[in-house]
C-alpha cells in the first residue's frame, strides 16, 4: 500500500486505477489505511491534517464521501453523503494512531447529527448531508428527493438503516472494537 496507493504530496492514499495513475479521488476510504496500521506515523500526521482540513472531507457533519473540491460534490449518498460505517472506521483508525480528541470530535458530530434528525422524526437514516443543512430525507439519493415522505403511511428507503443503527449503537455505548 505505501509503495503503490501512497501520495506524498496529498499526504493520503489514493485508490489506483489499471493504467497505473492515481485516482487523486479524496473520500474516507484515503484513511482506512489507518485502521490496518500500514502508515508509519510520519504518514499518519500527514493524514491528519488532510483529514481534519475543513475545505476537504472535514465538513459541518464529518466525513463527505468526497472531497469538497469535487466537481461532484453535493449532499448525494455518494458525492459527500455521510455514512456512519465509514466514520466508525476512519475513528477507529484514529484511535489506533493515538488521535483520541480528533476521534473524540468525530464521533461527537456524527452523534449530533444523528441525534438531531432522530428528534425531529424518530429515525435513524443511512447517510447525511455534510453541511447538516438539509433534511436526510431531502438528500439525493442517485437522483432528487422527489417530496418529503409521510412516515405513517410509508417508509423512505434511507430511513431506519441497520448499520447506521448500529454504529450509532457501538459509538453510545463506547465500544470501540
Amino acid at each position: 500500500m505505501n509503495e503503490l496507493l501512497w501520495d506524498e504530496e496529498d499526504g493520503v492514499y489514493y485508490d489506483r486505477l489499471m493504467s497505473g495513475k492515481l485516482t487523486k479521488v479524496l473520500t474516507p476510504s484515503s484513511f482506512f489505511p489507518l485502521l490496518a496500521g500500514v502508515p508509519t506515523k510520519a504518514q499518519a500526521e500527514k493524514m491528519v491534517k488532510t483529514l481534519t482540513d475543513p475545505s476537504l472531507l472535514w465538513t459541518n457533519t464529518p466525513l463527505a464521501t468526497v472531497s469538497k473540491k469535487h466537481p461532484m460534490y453535493s449532499a448525494d449518498m455518494w458525492r459527500g453523503g455521510v455514512w456512519l460505517n465509514l466514520n466508525y472506521f476512519v475513528y477507529l483508525g484514529l484511535k489506533r494512531y493515538g488521535y483520541d480528541k480528533i476521534a473524540a470530535t468525530l464521533r461527537e458530530k456524527t452523534l449530533e447529527t444523528v441525534l438531531k434528525w432522530y428528534k425531529k422524526c424518530g429515525s435513524i437514516y443511512e447517510f447525511y448531508d455534510p453541511e447538516d443543512k438539509v433534511a436526510p430525507w431531502l438528500c439525493d439519493r442517485k437522483n432528487k428527493a422527489l417530496k418529503k415522505p409521510n412516515w405513517r403511511k410509508r417508509t423512505h428507503s434511507i430511513t431506519d438503516f441497520n448499520w447506521s443503527s448500529c454504529f450509532t449503537l457501538l459509538w453510545i455505548q463506547g465500544i470501540d472494537y
